[in-house]
């Protein structure tokens, strides 16, 4: 859904089910092993929907404290 979003408010919706899902540590596994990192970093970010960036930067950061290795490149 991040990769044929083609507006704010579709890119947001899904960022922000993504970031309510993070909160199970298998749900975030089975994200990493998705490819989910880099499709949340290739999302484009929004000078108008500041919420995108803070959607983003808690999932990667999430990623991060579970010792996720691509988290963190």
């Amino acid at each position: 859904m991040l990769n044929a979003a083609k507006d704010d408010r579709t890119r947001k919706a899904a960022l922000k089910a993504l970031v309510g899902l993070s909160t199970s540590d298998e749900t975030v596994g089975a994200l990493y092993q998705a490819g989910a990192i880099s499709v949340i970093r290739s999302t484009p970010t929004s000078l108008e929907e500041a919420e995108i960036m803070t959607y983003k930067s808690n999932l990667l950061k999430r990623f991060q404290d579970l010792k996720f290795e691509d988290a963190a490149s």
